[in-house]
């Protein structure tokens, strides 16, 4: 029987993860501010994607290529992603969860303090795209209120 390493592969040690307290990434409490605070980080990590791809068969614990142990569950490992976000495709209805799932991931990283830019490059979005998400949703909020 193999054990499986400590560290996933060579990529990990050019994670930006290894430069900050790894708390950060596996908090007592979490919750959707302390998962923004880490994927800020992953957000400017050059190896989200090889993380992302291995904690998706390999961790269900704290934030890993920029993704809470929920969303890898939801993902699932069949899933393909475009922006971060699972997509399925010629069904309208995962269609509109995934975009959904999208806001509400633009929306946290937003209250973990990243700028709109920062929002754009961690989910390989153009910042006008961005804007547009930001600007819908706020108008979807105030008819709601």
């Amino acid at each position: 029987m193999s054990e499986r390493p400590l560290f996933p592969g060579t990529w990990a040690s050019d994670g930006t993860c290894r430069e900050v307290d790894p708390e950060l990434f596996f908090p007592i409490h979490a919750n959707d501010y302390t998962h923004a605070k880490a994927k800020a980080v992953c957000a400017k990590c050059p190896v989200v994607a090889p993380c992302l791809e291995w904690a998706l068969d390999n961790e269900s614990h704290g934030v890993w290529g920029g993704t809470s142990p929920a969303e890898r569950e939801a993902f699932g490992k069949a899933a393909w992603f475009v922006a971060g976000v699972r997509q399925i495709p010629n069904d309208s209805e995962a269609k509109r969860l995934a975009s959904r799932e999208l806001d509400r991931k633009i929306h946290t990283l937003r209250l973990g303090g990243m700028t709109h830019s920062e929002v754009a490059v961690s989910l390989g979005m153009g910042e006008g795209a961005v804007m547009k998400r930001i600007e819908r949703a706020a108008v979807a909020a105030r008819r709601t209120a």
